[in-house]
C-alpha cells in the first residue's frame, strides 16, 4: 500500500516524505516524554502538598486532644464523639463502631488493632485511657493440672 502511494512520486519526493514522517514521529515521542515527566512532577508536587496538609491536620488534632481533659473509656461502649475528642479520625471511628455493631468485642486494649486501618500509633495514643469492662475481659484459663 505504501509502495503504491509512493511510486507516483520521484525519488527525491519519496525521501523528503519519509524524512518528514520520521521527524513527525520523533516530535510525537518527545512530546509524549515531556508530558509524562510533567505529569509525574505534578503528581509528586500534589502528593507533597497532601502530605503537608495531612501532617498539619494530624498535628492540630493531637494538639487539640492534648489541650482537652481526656477521660477513660471502654472501646466496647464508647461513643464516637469521645473517640474523635481523643484525636482519632472520624473514618476510623466509623470502622470501630461498625466492628462493634457486627457483634465483635474488645477483650484487651490490643484487640483494637483487629479493626481495619487501626495502627499501633493509635493504640499507643489511646492506651492510657482504655479501661476494658469486666464483662468484656478475657477470662484466664485455669490450670487444672495441679
Amino acid at each position: 500500500m505504501l509502495n503504491d502511494f509512493l511510486k507516483h512520486y520521484s525519488k527525491s519526493d519519496r525521501r523528503a516524505t519519509i524524512f518528514l514522517a520520521v521527524i513527525a514521529m520523533l516530535l510525537i515521542v518527545i512530546l509524549l516524554i515531556v508530558d509524562i515527566v510533567q505529569t509525574t512532577k505534578l503528581a509528586e508536587a500534589q502528593k507533597g502538598n497532601n502530605t503537608n496538609k495531612t501532617e498539619q491536620r494530624q498535628s492540630g488534632t493531637k494538639a487539640e486532644a492534648d489541650a482537652r481533659a481526656l477521660s477513660e473509656f471502654d472501646p466496647n461502649t464508647v461513643d464516637s464523639a469521645t473517640l474523635v475528642a481523643h484525636g482519632i479520625e472520624s473514618w476510623k471511628v466509623r470502622i470501630l463502631i461498625n466492628y462493634r455493631n457486627n457483634g465483635k468485642r474488645f477483650p484487651t486494649p490490643e484487640s483494637i488493632l483487629d479493626t481495619y486501618h487501626w495502627e499501633d500509633s493509635d493504640l499507643e495514643r489511646l492506651r492510657p485511657f482504655i479501661k476494658i469492662g469486666k464483662e468484656y475481659q478475657k477470662v484466664a484459663k485455669k490450670d487444672y493440672t495441679t
